[in-house]
């Protein structure tokens, strides 16, 4: 789960991953941009804002990473990222 008040860099996987989809339960604002490195600096990306109200969205991705997953949080953010 991303979750949290402050910005941060997590590493989801250093492996080659499919980010499958992105949940967003809650009511809060912020973005996440999910990056196709093991270290958040890669050129390929995807980003979704955290503005939905409190209406629960599930977005499908779909998404091969094949140097890794990692994302870069701002804001309050609360999504659930599901890759494998």
């Amino acid at each position: 789960m991303i979750s949290g008040t402050a910005a941060g860099t997590v590493t989801i996987t250093a492996r080659n991953a499919i980010l499958a989809g992105v949940y967003i339960p809650a009511n809060a604002t912020g973005t996440v941009t999910f990056y196709d490195s093991p270290t958040g600096t890669a050129t390929k990306q995807i980003a979704f804002a955290n503005t939905v109200g409190s209406i629960p969205t599930s977005i499908d991705v779909s998404l091969n990473f094949s140097n890794g997953i990692t994302y870069i949080s701002g804001g309050t953010t609360n999504m659930v990222a599901i890759w494998n």
